[in-house]
């Protein structure tokens, strides 16, 4: 999938949920941001209650930049 956009930092995204510190979905310890609103429907989906657009909250990325720049210290 190509990027069209490159996003601003006051540009917002969806987020689902995150996690600061997580060693699900591979080995070692990360920084895991889940975003909201997704119309693949694949098959087997581990998260399909990040499917609906209306779900999550809207946040701007230099706030999400911030975020993990401050959490990822501690993994």
């Amino acid at each position: 999938m190509k990027l069209t956009h490159q996003l601003a930092a006051d540009d917002c995204i969806r987020i689902a949920w995150y996690d600061k510190c997580t060693e699900c979905l591979g080995p070692g310890k990360r920084f895991a941001l889940w975003l909201q609103g997704c119309d693949r429907k694949c098959p087997g989906c581990i998260s399909p209650e990040t499917r609906p657009h209306d779900g999550g909250y809207e946040e701007k990325c230099d706030v999400i930049e911030a975020i993990i720049h401050c959490e990822a210290r501690y993994l």
